[in-house]
């Protein structure tokens, strides 16, 4: 099965997005900040944005070479808002898709997003193969370091069990393990006053 050792830490991610040309650091901020992955960033429309109640609704594919669907509602946070306001202030009336990159087809768009990414990492300081995807590994290892409920950010990411969740984004970082000894600490010290 499949297993990643390496995730992006806060400091990588935001080097790495210093490094990409603007249309390409909104693309990856994006997919870092929505758990969405290049094909369905790219394919995202106006339409399944919600700025009043600042949320994105989409679907995407149970599996690469299935028709089945997984319906996502996932919340906005401030940097995805700031990336839609600037990109809806560049949109031309009749652009339906959110990302207008360069190349007119979706192949061409992924490319030179490939090319962009690629280009940064290699100026960039980070010492292992980083892939777009990661920014997908990202977000959800961000979320589970920060102690958000594993279920919702299943619901996040479309993954239709919490094993694969697990599996798949389950590592934590040294803090994390630090914190959740202290927070045994606190407990357990807590229990002993007690009796």
């Amino acid at each position: 099965g499949f297993y990643q050792d390496r995730f992006l830490t806060q400091e990588e991610l935001h080097e790495i997005l210093a490094l990409l040309q603007g249309q390409y650091r909104e693309v990856a901020t994006f997919m870092a900040c929505t758990g969405l992955d290049v094909s369905d960033v790219l394919k995202l429309e106006w339409s399944s944005v919600d700025m009043k109640a600042k949320m994105i609704r989409t679907e995407r594919k149970k599996m690469k070479h299935t028709a089945k669907t997984i319906k996502l509602k996932i919340p906005m946070n401030q940097m995805v808002e700031a990336v839609l306001n600037n990109r809806s202030r560049i949109r031309n009336l009749h652009d339906k898709l959110i990302f207008q990159l360069n190349g007119d087809t979706h192949f061409n768009r992924r490319n030179n997003l490939q090319k962009n990414w690629r280009r940064a990492c290699n100026k960039s300081s980070v010492d292992w193969h980083v892939r777009p995807k990661d920014l997908r590994h990202f977000f959800g290892s961000y979320l589970l370091n920060s102690g958000v409920d594993p279920l919702m950010i299943a619901n996040f990411m479309g993954h239709a069990s919490l094993d694969m969740l697990l599996k798949r984004y389950g590592h934590f970082t040294d803090q994390t393990r630090r914190e959740a000894i202290l927070k045994f600490d606190r407990g357990y010290a807590n229990g002993m006053q007690t009796q």
